[in-house]
């Protein structure tokens, strides 16, 4: 693999493995100020207002307040820049007709996490931009869909038939001028990610395209953190991931700014032999090396 996209692999690992637990039932006893909607005939836009200047990231979740059994969805991360600007915006591109949602946000600085309220609902009618309630926005997996653990190299393999979000310009990029047209440097389409947990930490790892589309293996030694070593770990599914940037146009790879992460809900996927979905990673290789030492009399 060459330098760049060496690099480029590298950092999105490091990226896209933020925290991205959508656990956001947790009490607070000081909630933030709830997210303000802009709502246009276009767009869901999320007015969110900063609470401080230490804020790296922001977890943005949603619920579909249509349906009384609809889980909380993460659906992206806002970071902040380093501006003078009171609020930060959100764009909510993936919204069914028809339909009411409510948001709220979760704030992360060194000092850990501080929610907010839950937005006002809104309810998308008339909407230009809007999907219709038959079209699906995230991966469908066929019923005989599964992984199948390779306990012998650590891999995981999709079986059966994976079916792409049905978003408009998903399988589409736009590569600044100068950049190569590879797999990795495609970053300004959907990427399917893997999510994976353990305990109260919930994660995201770039996979492969082919790994969807021609059941291409998925490594995992090279893309779990060390945290997520020698524990059991659990499968949760796949995802589909867009990452906007402050500077697009920027050529060296090095110098690229996320501003915006967007995610579609999530697929479950069993992993075969596995009825809690749960796998365990060494840290080393469990076969004993060799003897190579010498004892010096």
């Amino acid at each position: 693999m060459k330098k760049g996209s060496s690099f480029l692999f590298t950092s999105l690992l490091i990226l896209t493995g933020i925290l991205v637990s959508c656990k956001v039932s947790v009490e607070d006893s000081h909630l933030s100020r709830k997210p303000d909607i802009d709502l246009s005939e276009k767009q869901v836009t999320l007015i969110i207002h900063k609470i401080n200047s230490d804020t790296d990231y922001i977890n943005v979740y949603r619920k579909e307040t249509s349906k009384s059994d609809a889980p909380e969805l993460c659906i992206g991360i806002v970071y902040p820049q380093k501006t003078d600007e009171i609020t930060y915006r959100f764009i909510d591109t993936l919204v069914h007709e028809d339909t009411k949602y409510t948001y709220k946000v979760r704030y992360h600085d060194k000092s850990g996490y501080q929610y907010s309220e839950w937005s006002n609902e809104i309810d998308i009618e008339d909407f230009v931009n809007a999907y219709s309630f038959d079209k699906k926005l995230e991966y469908v997996a066929s019923s005989d869909s599964r992984f199948i653990f390779d306990k012998t190299d650590y891999t995981l393999k999709i079986t059966g038939t994976i079916t792409s979000p049905e978003i408009r310009g998903f399988d589409s990029y736009i590569l600044p001028s100068g950049v190569p047209d590879t797999v990795e440097n495609r970053l300004y389409s959907y990427q399917p990610m893997l999510i994976l947990s353990y305990e109260d930490v919930k994660q995201v790892f770039k996979i492969s395209r082919n790994s969807i589309a021609n059941s291409e293996p998925i490594t995992l030694r090279d893309r779990i953190p060390l945290s997520f070593m020698d524990k059991p770990i659990k499968v949760e599914g796949i995802l589909a991931q867009k990452i906007e940037y402050v500077n697009p146009e920027e050529t060296d790879q090095d110098k690229l700014t996320p501003k915006i992460i967007r995610w579609t809900a999530p697929t479950y996927i069993k992993v075969m032999g596995h009825g809690d979905n749960e796998i365990k990673i060494p840290s080393s290789a469990e076969a004993a090396g060799y003897d190579y030492s010498r004892r010096i009399k």
